[in-house]
């Protein structure tokens, strides 16, 4: 759902719309941070015949007000915020925000650290008081203090709008996209059934990165080293739960 201009810079964008005002005869004052803006009224209170823009190279008239700023993603480009200050002034209600296409942290209990820098196909799916919210399938990428990548971004706002109203919120994760709980157990049984001697480590590997079976495996008290024919039905349902809904 992205679109990049075909010399992959975002000065091209920004030169695309500066040059489009210019053309347009729009003047742009740089350098001219608002700081209030006070409404002019006519000889009837009630009527509104324009505005007074006080800004940090002195104040401005003007008929009309387009507020364009941004929300509070990059502060140091002006977006903190402050313009949604300015419309509750001026008697507006301003729509809450939450974060957005943002990297979540993990528990610091969990084995991410150990796998930063590894990515997977994987499938998210979110629920809010125990009703699915989103299901999406893409990249995952396991950083120092949690998960990252596409498929997380998207999904992401999702858990921080439920977090900051309070709901109940569960994230999980299935580490064999399109596939439940039944088809990888089938497929665990097979293995096992053809190489019985294999380490549950290396099967694991068939199907994810290495270091990611291990640690799987560790976070279910399992030893990864253990062959996979001897392997408990107990141990396989709680290491396929983990694989397919990994909280």
């Amino acid at each position: 759902g992205k679109l990049f201009p075909v010399t992959d810079r975002a000065r091209t964008i920004v030169d695309a719309l500066v040059g489009r005002c210019k053309d347009l005869g729009v003047l742009l004052l740089t350098r001219h941070r608002v700081t209030d803006i006070q409404l002019l009224h006519t000889e009837s209170v009630s009527a509104v015949s324009g505005f007074v823009i006080h800004h940090t190279q002195g104040t401005l008239l003007a008929r009309r007000v387009i507020m364009a700023t941004g929300g509070r993603s990059l502060p140091r480009t002006g977006s903190d915020g402050w313009g949604w200050e300015l419309l509750r002034k001026l008697g507006h209600t301003v729509t809450a925000t939450h974060p957005a296409l943002v990297p979540l942290v993990l528990e610091p209990t969990m084995f991410h650290a150990e796998l930063s820098g590894i990515s997977h196909i994987v499938e998210l799916t979110t629920t809010v008081k125990k009703h699915k919210v989103d299901r999406r399938t893409g990249g995952l990428l396991w950083t120092h203090v949690g998960v990252s990548g596409p498929v997380v971004m998207d999904s992401s706002r999702f858990w921080t709008i439920a977090h900051a109203a309070g709901d109940a919120v569960e994230v999980l994760c299935n580490f064999c996209p399109g596939e439940q709980f039944a088809d990888v157990e089938r497929w665990f049984l097979e293995y096992a059934a053809e190489k019985p001697k294999m380490s549950l480590g290396k099967a694991i590997a068939q199907r994810s990165p290495d270091r990611f079976g291990d640690a799987l495996c560790r976070w279910c008290g399992i030893d990864s080293s253990m062959q996979i024919g001897q392997l408990s039905q107990g141990q396989r349902r709680t290491l396929i739960h983990a694989f397919t809904g990994f909280r």
